[in-house]
């Protein structure tokens, strides 16, 4: 019986510091409550000033500067697109100069040992 009633007072003391701890914590959040609501809305408060009076013009100057480097390489990427179907069209000239004289070769060839 002694074992159980020294459990038994071990169980209280923790009950105890536990709604002590509790109560400690719910009563300081009821005195800080509203000097930490005044201080967030003082905290929001100047930041609105801040943001209010700050027209982000270095980002718009930033947006602009990628905007004119996006414009460059888009003209450089048609310039190398407007290259490479130049190149591609005289390729494509080339090989049909060089297939038509083939094929005039072959008919002389071709003419020659008919006769």
């Amino acid at each position: 019986m002694n074992d159980w009633t020294e459990v038994l007072r071990w169980l209280a003391l923790a009950v105890g510091i536990a709604a002590s701890i509790a109560g400690l914590a719910w009563t300081l959040g009821r005195i800080f409550r509203p000097w930490m609501r005044n201080e967030v809305r003082a905290g929001n408060d100047a930041l609105y000033e801040r943001l209010k009076n700050n027209d982000f013009r270095h980002v718009e100057e930033r947006i602009e500067r990628v905007d004119a480097r996006m414009q460059e390489d888009v003209k450089a990427m048609e310039a190398r697109i407007g290259e490479r179907l130049d190149r591609a069209r005289q390729d494509r000239r080339d090989m049909e100069a060089r297939i038509l004289a083939a094929v005039q070769r072959w008919r002389s060839d071709t003419d020659d040992s008919e006769a």
